[in-house]
């Protein structure tokens, strides 16, 4: 049975409830006691303290002896750090806080943006390479999807979906938990022999979708996730936003540190197929006040066509095309409309409660404490607020009669596609996260470590490095 902490009628006490509200069917079952009224942020520390100690204790557990390797986050990352390590033998458990797994690679982000085929390799390479094939067995080396794959670079996002299941499979040594979210962890503080300080992972506390608690004890973790939640969670120090022009000696920062990341936005899958084209449904909390503003653009001439390559398009149409007549349709840059809303995204990182420290003079001293809680309380509207404007833009543009015929017929032409994201009205359930909490480590990576070597259009050779990037 799990707790959490909710008002009494009597204002300066506090009493148990089990989920859903309903109040405990024993009395002795409800832990009533008085306090002095507590501020929110009271409430929110007793709150918190007082569900992960319950929790945690009614909690099952999976013993180090199971786990040698927890990864959070099956992202890209999170999926080659797990299928490396089960190729040596280690216990992996792979943990993810959605029902997809494969992070923007499986939803929606499927154009490839990398400078040469020679870069790829490892996990990435064996990859493309089970794509390619994929559909050299299905359509055949002289088909058109063969071609459009760009030697598995460039797929469906359930293409992509279906290899990285496959991979997973191959390996029994690799467990893969969907949808479980980190509450907490617990660590262990010690000391190095030369006087500094140690702090060690010892357990993860998840809850799932049916709101059960999991104890996960390992001897390794991993923070794979796109948000840095579980860095966060242990303690470990990190920055939001950008630094300033000395900190690294990056001549295009900001002359000063500020709070600014870069727009986020949905990556949909859009095809002008008439045998694949989905219904476009009037999403949730429609406001068609919210999209009339784009009336005088459209009538004025400054928008000249709704889906392009480049400004002032209203709906970016990556190239090449994916396979089987579908696009990766992205923000774009620097246009009239954008499906990314700017600064409507400072939430998400670390939550309303890391947004409002550093806005203020603790900025640089404190951080928020990790809340599952408070970070969904955070995010949900943010995602919500961005489905709602992707769709909804869409729709309006198909079906309002104050829209010009000329762009409605343009919008109808284009649709989702009906055999993605089947599961979710065929639009992709993830955010494009393009930066969140930064971790500050042992090293840094900066701006010198894209910067060519004397005569040679490479980066500097970095001896002791894990991985290898490009992008173009």
């Amino acid at each position: 049975m799990a707790f959490t902490l909710t008002p009494s009628r009597t204002r300066p006490k506090y009493r148990l409830r089990v989920p859903g509200n309903q109040a405990a069917s024993n009395p002795k079952d409800v832990a009533v006691f008085a306090c002095e009224a507590p501020s929110r942020w009271q409430c929110f520390g007793m709150r918190l303290l007082l569900s992960v100690v319950l929790l945690a204790a009614l909690a099952p557990l999976l013993q180090a002896g199971d786990i040698d390797l927890l990864v959070y986050g099956a992202t890209p990352a999170g999926i080659a750090a797990a299928l490396t390590a089960g190729r040596d033998g280690a216990r992996v458990l792979l943990v993810d806080p959605r029902g997809r797994i494969g992070g923007m690679m499986t939803n929606g982000l499927s154009h490839p943006e990398f400078r040469s085929f020679a870069s790829l390799s490892g996990v990435c390479l064996e990859f493309s390479a089970r794509v390619e094939a994929f559909y050299e067995k299905g359509y055949g080396r002289d088909s058109p999807q063969f071609k459009d794959c760009l030697r598995g670079t460039n797929a469906e996002p359930k293409v992509n979906l279906s290899v990285f299941e496959e991979m997973l499979g191959e390996f029994p040594n690799i467990r893969v938990q969907r949808c479980w979210a980190l509450e907490n962890l617990r660590c262990s503080r010690g000391a190095f022999s030369n006087g500094s300080s140690a702090r060690s992972l010892e357990m993860a506390l998840f809850l799932d979708a049916e709101h059960q608690l999991h104890s996960v004890a390992a001897h390794y973790f991993i923070d794979a996730t796109y948000e840095g939640d579980l860095l966060a969670a242990a303690e470990v120090p990190y920055s939001v936003g950008r630094e300033g022009r000395s900190e690294f000696g990056e001549q295009t920062a900001p002359p000063s540190a500020d709070d600014q990341i870069q727009a986020y936005n949905f990556r949909m899958i859009m095809t002008r197929d008439p045998a694949n084209r989905a219904p476009v449904r009037r999403p949730p909390g429609y406001d068609r006040a919210q999209f009339c503003g784009i009336l005088p653009l459209l009538e004025s001439g400054r928008i000249p066509t709704l889906f392009g390559t480049k400004t002032p398009a209203v709906f970016k149409v990556q190239e090449p095309p994916l396979p089987n007549g579908k696009f990766d349709i992205d923000d774009v840059s620097d246009g009239l409309v954008r499906l990314s809303l700017p600064c409507e995204n400072a939430d998400w990182p670390d939550g309303r409660a890391g947004t409002a420290i550093r806005s203020g003079p603790e900025r640089g001293f404190l951080k928020p404490p990790f809340s599952r809680l408070g970070l969904a309380e955070s995010r949900q509207p943010i995602l919500d607020g961005h489905a709602r404007w992707c769709a909804g833009l869409l729709y309006f543009l198909r079906n309002d009669v104050a829209v010009p015929p000329h762009f409605r017929d343009e919008a109808r032409s284009w649709s989702f596609a009906r055999d993605e994201f089947e599961d979710n009205y065929n639009f992709p359930e993830q955010l494009y996260v393009r930066e969140a909490r930064r971790l500050k480590g042992v090293y840094n990576y900066s701006e010198r470590d894209i910067q060519c070597a004397p005569d040679d259009s490479r980066a500097i050779l970095q001896q002791d490095s894990v991985a290898v990037g490009d992008s173009g």
